[in-house]
């Protein structure tokens, strides 16, 4: 029992229920903290939470475990409880022959990670639902996504009912060792990743990326076709280093024509979540949280360097929709929309809220009219979902002519608002919110937009207020346990939202909060022997079991992001600690390659070893004076300057930062007018006070870093 306690004391720490074999029909999920298992309680399957009951129940039954991975917004999830958790056939099926766990990917990342690893190491279909069996000790057998309930339906040779069957009958492993299961040990793996110099990792991604390029349309040639598989961010700061044409095209297409498809939203704004076709124009149509936070920081970063007015367009429409959408009234955001609504029969379908019958057509635009929405508008075949028209534009052209676009786009979200909107997610997930208060904060700096500061400032009130308790940051922020699990995910998103507010509103509390907050990273997370970031604390799983990964997966690498924020910490404040500990970090990734097919799984890695030259080692510093026109700031809020901190600090407000930052000693506002220092490792030019002079100092710093 001991043994066992260990093996599964990264669960939850609980003593495990008394079982006596009888089969379990009741479902235990109503009073979870995870809006997406609660929304399962009325399924006939007698779901149990992951934790210690639902293994020590397998143990005693000796019953293969089977566990479903999902999330709230995840349409095939929805289609999949449907047809199978909620049939009496195969709830009956799985009571009676099987331990039955359902787990929210959004509340516990560690398991989705785990077990999503296991079956693209195995060669199956990963997505979600994920579906996955284990022996009763726990040990991986099979994995899949979404799966019809018998054979033959949907296009699928074999459904869910036939492998139950199948995989019921599977040789379970031998439970008296528990300390042996594959599925805790593979928590164990070390970081044995090193890395060849970055001239060469540039060439190799560039031409993996342009081996699977899609010239027509952007992105990867793929399908479905995720937004965020193709790295904007990377390729913008290789362009930073080498203004390649075929680079800029690269981005430029693919942002245009994310923009201009149906996976964006073009009535309501904000993107699905992937498309199902390579001209990125019919969705699955759930919208998220993080994705639309990120995708909003690389148009905000687009912008700035190619000064594409749909560029800033369309991330002041990522953000509106955030806001309208997904925002609070304490100044969060919630987690996610459904893909799925009701039709005026009542009937959940998928896409019905954001599509368009030739009824309703003919009804909103007269004659006269649809030319004009034809124009704007484009409605073809080419982008039918289900019989219905899904709106994009197929030409840049429809950018163009506001006023006769604004007429068309009023009437559809007039007649769109009497509709039954997608259901919210209502979970305040702190590291997606830390990811929403990055992208508020730097389209604030890059538009001079007040409104969009004071919503960064009011989130990152409110999330420091509410999440951070006693040293400990809590993942899902509101009416929740204190006791939740933690994760490295959380903490690293919000300080690097909290560092990109500070460069925008160098209010000191801000550094002082993300100096804090690292303070319990170092605790909780960081591998102070070997260097890296745990992803989860022991709080999660005991020593020796916890992960360290470097690869993205729907989210930027966590370990990647704080990495970054050691560097960023370190070059604001002057403290040799902060540069150590990134430099332990660097050395537990250096050294070795990375197969062609691996290579854009470490985007983010990447973008901090690129960072550390330009992070650790430039500051470009405004100290704002009494001129009106503020010129100096407005040029570096909107210069494209990736990877370099930025700061643009009001004179009143120097000697609250200098206890933080002691370099900014002796530095001062000349004449009364703004002025700018361009530093690199704390040696800065003469004060500059003119637009021409700043333009020359900054030059010289672009250029010293290409030579390198």
């Amino acid at each position: 029992m001991r043994a066992l306690s260990l093996l599964f004391g990264f669960l939850f720490f609980v003593l495990p229920v008394l079982l006596h074999g009888q089969d379990r029909t009741e479902n235990s999920l109503s009073s979870s903290g995870s809006p997406y298992l609660r929304a399962h309680a009325a399924d006939s399957v007698a779901w149990l939470e992951w934790g210690p009951e639902a293994f020590e129940r397998a143990l005693q039954l000796h019953r293969p475990i089977f566990v479903s991975v999902g999330f709230s917004a995840c349409h095939w999830c929805h289609v999949m409880a449907r047809e199978s958790f909620r049939d009496p056939e195969v709830a009956a099926y799985l009571n009676q022959h099987y331990v039955s766990i359902l787990v929210d990917r959004e509340s516990r990342p560690d398991i989705d990670t785990l077990l999503i690893g296991k079956v693209v190491d195995s060669g199956g279909s990963a997505g979600w639902p994920l579906n996955v069996w284990l022996d009763p000790t726990g040990e991986f057998v099979f994995g899949t996504s979404y799966l019809p309930k018998n054979d033959g339906e949907r296009g699928f040779e074999t459904g869910f009912l036939t492998l139950l069957k199948r995989f019921q009958r599977a040789n379970p492993g031998d439970p008296s060792s528990p300390e042996e299961n594959p599925i805790v040990n593979s928590f164990q793996g070390s970081v044995d990743f090193s890395l060849q110099d970055l001239t060469r990792v540039r060439e190799a991604v560039v031409d993996t990326l342009g081996s699977r390029y899609d010239r027509l349309f952007g992105g990867l040639r793929v399908v479905p076709k995720f937004p965020r598989v193709f790295p904007i961010p990377l390729l913008l700061r290789y362009l930073s280093l080498d203004e390649t044409p075929e680079l800029e095209d690269w981005i430029t297409k693919t942002l245009f024509s994310l923009r201009m498809g149906g996976i964006f939203d073009q009535v309501g704004f904000g993107f699905h979540r992937y498309a199902q076709d390579l001209a990125w124009r019919v969705p699955h149509f759930e919208k998220m949280l993080s994705d639309n936070a990120l995708l909003a920081g690389w148009y905000v970063e687009a912008w700035k360097k190619f000064r594409e007015p749909v560029f800033r367009q369309t991330a002041e429409e990522i953000l509106h929709f955030l806001a309208s959408e997904l925002g609070t009234p304490e100044g969060a955001f919630s987690s996610s929309l459904s893909s799925e609504s009701l039709d005026n029969s009542g009937a959940s379908r998928e896409g019905i809220y954001y599509t368009w019958d030739q009824r309703e057509l003919d009804l909103l635009f007269p004659k006269q009219e649809r030319e004009i929405l034809n124009r704007v508008l484009t409605l073809d075949s080419r982008a039918v979902f289900e019989g219905r028209w899904l709106p994009f534009l197929a030409h840049r052209s429809q950018f163009e002519n506001p006023p006769e676009r604004e007429g068309i786009f009023q009437k559809l979200r007039s007649a769109r608002s009497v509709r039954l909107p997608p259901e919210r997610d209502r979970k305040i997930l702190c590291g997606w919110n830390g990811l929403a208060l990055s992208a508020f904060a730097k389209a604030g700096g890059a538009f001079g937009s007040l409104e969009y500061l004071a919503s960064a400032s009011k989130l990152a009130n409110f999330l420091l207020a509410t999440a951070w308790k006693d040293g400990s940051l809590q993942r899902i922020v509101v009416n929740q346990a204190d006791d939740q699990p933690e994760f490295l995910e959380d903490y690293a998103y919000l300080i690097a939202g909290l560092l990109d507010l500070f460069e925008v509103d160098p209010d000191p509390k801000w550094l002082k909060a993300a100096i804090e907050l690292d303070r319990s990273v170092s605790r909780l997370f960081e591998d102070r022997e070997r260097g890296g970031f745990y992803e989860s604390s022991e709080s999660v799983m005991p020593r020796g079991s916890r992960e360290k990964s470097l690869k993205d997966s729907e989210l930027p690498a966590p370990g990647a992001i704080h990495a970054r924020n050691l560097l960023r910490l370190g070059a604001l404040t002057d403290l040799q600690e902060y540069r150590e500990r990134f430099k332990r970090w660097k050395t537990s990734v250096n050294g070795a390659t990375i197969s062609p097919q691996e290579l854009t799984r470490y985007i983010e890695t990447f973008l901090t070893l690129e960072g550390e030259t330009t992070i650790g080692d430039q500051v470009i510093l405004i100290l704002s004076g009494t001129d009106e026109k503020g010129e100096l700031a407005r040029m570096v809020a909107e210069a494209f300057l990736p990877e370099r901190i930025v700061l643009n600090v009001p004179k009143e407000s120097l000697p609250k930062l200098i206890p933080l930052m002691p370099w900014l000693k002796g530095k001062e506002v000349r004449n009364g007018e703004s002025t700018a220092y361009v530093c690199r490792h704390y040696r800065c030019s003469l004060p500059v006070t003119t637009g021409g002079g700043l333009k020359r100092a900054l030059a010289g710093l672009v250029e010293g870093v290409s030579a390198k």
